[in-house]
């Protein structure tokens, strides 16, 4: 996964130590979500984490593009957009809490 990524990448105009941080991200990402597959295996069940922290993620990823020009309008909508963050990580870890 981290080779595909790297060729891909490697065809944006990015600085080698702009370039290597992402591969090194991917890798981790990767690296992550066969250590949950593994947890899960076990018999522990992450599902509603998983997806509240993707959903997190995702939202996370819309803001940067929010404020990708830097104009203040847009700032300011990504940081409202901030709650929505915050709800989806909280929805996650309540649904995963053992007593529900």
């Amino acid at each position: 996964m981290a080779e595909v990524f790297q060729r891909w990448i490697r065809k944006v105009e990015l600085e080698p130590p702009v370039r290597q941080l992402l591969v090194r991200m991917v890798r981790f990402v990767v690296l992550l979500l066969f250590g949950l597959l593994a947890i899960t295996n076990l018999g522990f069940e992450l599902l509603p984490l998983i997806a509240g922290l993707g959903v997190a993620g995702a939202l996370a990823v819309y803001q940067q593009w929010l404020m990708r020009d830097r104009e203040p309008a847009r700032c300011f909508a990504a940081f409202l957009n901030n709650n929505y963050f915050g709800m989806a990580v909280f929805v996650g870890l309540a649904l995963d809490y053992p007593g529900t």
